[in-house]
Parts: C-alpha cells; sequence; structure tokens
C-alpha cells in the first residue's frame, strides 16, 4: 500500500508539471500584512499608473478643431508625480515650436482632474491650421510620451448671416456655422460704420449659433449691420445689413392686383372666381432671392418667385378651378414647402363666371355618336315602324276567353234548374 500511495503522488504531481499547472498556496492563519507592505504595493502601482489626457466633450473630433472652440477635457496623474510639481495642460506644434498655456491643472488626492465632467480648455483663437498636441506636464520639464492628445486644427468656417423676420413672430438676427461653444464680440453698426451697441464675450451654442432680437436698436429707423467678431481679431467673422421702421426690420409684403371688395372691417380684399389668372406683386424681400407663393385653407403651390436686385417682384398664378368659393389666402414663404411664411394676402375666390367653362370638370368623350347633350332625337325608320313579330300571345289570350264564357254558361243552367 505504502508503494502504491507513492507513486501515486509521483504521477499526479508529474501531471500538473507538463500540465502546467499550479497549486494556489495555503494562507497561514497568522501572517497579516503590515502597513509598510500596504505602502509598497501603493507605490509600486504609482509608479505604473500612466499619465492619461482625455476629452469629455461629447462626440468631439480631434483631427477637426477650430480656433477658438473650447472643449471640457479630464486628466489624471499617478499621485507620487502629482506631488513633484504644478501641472498644466500645454500645446505646442506637432513639428516643434514654442508651447502655450492652456489651463492650469488642479489634482485631486487621486490624481484625477475634474473628475467625469472635465475641465475647460480653449483652443486659441489666433491659432493657424495645422497639427498640434495637447500636453499634460510640468513647466519647463518638457513633454511625455503619455498623457497628451494629437489635434488637427482646421480653418474657421464663414459664418452665415440672416435677419429672420415671419408672420406673428419677433423678428430676431441669426449668425450660424460659427465656431461650436467659440467666443465672440457681437456688434450693432449703423450706417456709417459707428457701433451704436455690442456684446463681448458671447458664446456659440453647441450648434455654433448666436441669435439676437433688435432690442439694442429699439425705435430707430434706417439701414443698420449686425457683425460678429472672433475674439482677439479687428476684422470682422461676419456682418448682415438690413433697414429698420421704428425698431423693427422692414418685412416683405405681397398684394393683388385683381378686383378688390369691401369686407366687414372696411378693408379692400382681393377677388378671383375659380380658375381665373390673378397677378401678384411683391415688395421688400431679399434681392435675387427665390420664394414661394401658396394658397390656403387648402394648401395649394401656385408657384415660385424669384425677386428682383430690389427684392420686388410680379408674377400671375392661375387659381384652382376647384377652390372652394369663400374667403382664402395667399402666402408668401422663403421655403418650397410652404412651412415658413413671411407674408400673406386676403383672397375672396367666387364661383366660375356663367359660361367660363375653364372651371368645369372634363368629361371623357361617349364612344356614342352622340350624348345626352348633343345627340338630336333618332327618327324612326320604316323597318321600325313595322309591327311586332307573333310570339304566341295572341292565341293565349283568346283561349283565355273562351274558357272564362264557358264557366258563365254552366252557372246560368245551374241556376235555371234550381229555380224550378
Amino acid at each position: 500500500m505504502g508503494r502504491k500511495r507513492v507513486f501515486g503522488i509521483g504521477v499526479v504531481a508529474v501531471a500538473m508539471m507538463l500540465g502546467g499547472l499550479s497549486v494556489a498556496p495555503i494562507a497561514v492563519a497568522d501572517e497579516t500584512a503590515t502597513s509598510d507592505v500596504v505602502a509598497s504595493e501603493v507605490a509600486v502601482r504609482a509608479e505604473n499608473d500612466e499619465f492619461r489626457l482625455d476629452f469629455a466633450t461629447p462626440n468631439v473630433d480631434p483631427q477637426a478643431m477650430l480656433p477658438g472652440m473650447m472643449v471640457w477635457m479630464t486628466a489624471h496623474i499617478n499621485p507620487i508625480a502629482a506631488s513633484e510639481g504644478d501641472w498644466s495642460i500645454y500645446l505646442y506644434p506637432k513639428a516643434g515650436g514654442p508651447w502655450r498655456q492652456l489651463a492650469e491643472v488642479d489634482l485631486d488626492s487621486n490624481g484625477d482632474w475634474n473628475g467625469e465632467t472635465g475641465g475647460r480648455v480653449i483652443i486659441p483663437t489666433d491659432l493657424a491650421p495645422g497639427e498640434y498636441v495637447l500636453q499634460l506636464a510640468i513647466p519647463n520639464t518638457g513633454g511625455y510620451t503619455d498623457g497628451n492628445q494629437e489635434i488637427t486644427v482646421l480653418e474657421p468656417p464663414t459664418p452665415i448671416m440672416e435677419v429672420h423676420t415671419r408672420l406673428n413672430t419677433t423678428p430676431f438676427v441669426m449668425a450660424g456655422n460659427l465656431i461650436p461653444n467659440g467666443f465672440y464680440t457681437l456688434q450693432w453698426l449703423d450706417a456709417d460704420n459707428d457701433v451704436v451697441a455690442s456684446e463681448e464675450h458671447v458664446q456659440a451654442d453647441n450648434d455654433g449659433l448666436i441669435m439676437r432680437d433688435f432690442a439694442p436698436l429699439a425705435g430707430r429707423t434706417g439701414t443698420y449691420a449686425f457683425a460678429v467678431y472672433r475674439e482677439g481679431f479687428d476684422a470682422p467673422a461676419g456682418s448682415v445689413s438690413f433697414t429698420l421702421a421704428n425698431g423693427a426690420p422692414l418685412m416683405p409684403s405681397i398684394e393683388g392686383a385683381g378686383d378688390s371688395t369691401g369686407d366687414t372691417s372696411g378693408e379692400g380684399v382681393s377677388t378671383a372666381a375659380q380658375g381665373d389668372e390673378f397677378t401678384i406683386t411683391g415688395k421688400g424681400a431679399e434681392p435675387n432671392t427665390t420664394y414661394w407663393l401658396w394658397l390656403h385653407s387648402e394648401p395649394v403651390l401656385l408657384g415660385a418667385v424669384v425677386t428682383d436686385t430690389s427684392g420686388a417682384f410680379n408674377t400671375t398664378v392661375k387659381i384652382p378651378a376647384d377652390t372652394t368659393p369663400g374667403n382664402h389666402n395667399i402666402y408668401l414663404t422663403i421655403d418650397k414647402e410652404g412651412y415658413t411664411p413671411v407674408a400673406e394676402l386676403d383672397l375672396e375666390v367666387t364661383p366660375a363666371k356663367s359660361g367660363d367653362t375653364s372651371a368645369q370638370p372634363e368629361t371623357k368623350p361617349s364612344d356614342q355618336s352622340g350624348d345626352a347633350h348633343t345627340r338630336s332625337e333618332a327618327t324612326p325608320s320604316d323597318d321600325e315602324k313595322k309591327a311586332l313579330p307573333d310570339t304566341g300571345a295572341g292565341i293565349v289570350v283568346v283561349l283565355g276567353v273562351l274558357v272564362v264564357s264557358a264557366v258563365i254558361g254552366v252557372g246560368f243552367h245551374l241556376a235555371r234548374r234550381i229555380v224550378r
């Protein structure tokens, strides 16, 4: 038994060595970890801890950064290195060049900067397009192979400047296609290019938009402009001019050239009959711009117009023949779908004029030589005047008469016998 037991233990040992198995050591009950051991393990982990610099802004593309863009970043440094000095985020050209400090990094006891939310970092507004490195470092210590982010800075896009005047809404001016979260200076300028009002350090939203109403120009009349400047630049990134009347931008207007009748308010209302052509004139719109004309209540696109250099137009449209008689509106819209009207006119649609067949629905030609309205009464021919052919109906009538007569005769005969 002793040999077998020893042989079995040897086989198991050989199998464990060949199979790469290992046996976990069994902890001794009286063995405990000392504070020195714990501190030593923490120090080893800290020395091996990586430097990290990450973007906290959602969906940011490091290869499509823009001058003046603001991003949120997080940083981590191992606690041992964190105590070595004051850390900051620097930027320098990837090909080499001067370093620029962008943000100071205030690390917590775990070596983290701003946890999950991140700290603000602004890409310099005067930065030329090119490849750069964002580096986590201590001043005057040089760069590191970790704790950085490589970025590509692009040329800023050209802003889109528009004045929005809509029916039943407060007019506003919009600067779009700006640097997302970038900072700008806004200026309201008069015809002499003098500053009437301004705002500084205005931040665009995540979509690169800044919108303002015309409150800074309340009560003013004349030609003015709205301009946006990237911070640190003297030339405007974009501007738009407009004409005001008592503090409000002039809106397009349209008029009908048809007949006019008085409505209940005493104002003139254009009229047009079903199927009629109707002339519309407009003014005060954007020069050399396409607009669309829509007939309501049931929306019907009447056509498109293009304004001239003064923002005016003159066009003729046709009122659909199936338009319900009554009060309607014609809208001038800036979109083909008709969702954004900028001017309107009232229109009274009357029934089609008597004798006007343009408003009548089309009828298909009859397959016969004429229809109920065009065919004359047909004159019977000699063949049609011939008697109907015999069908046997006359014989049935004669036999019926004979049967009835016989029944009556029998009745009289019986009556006479009873009387006797």
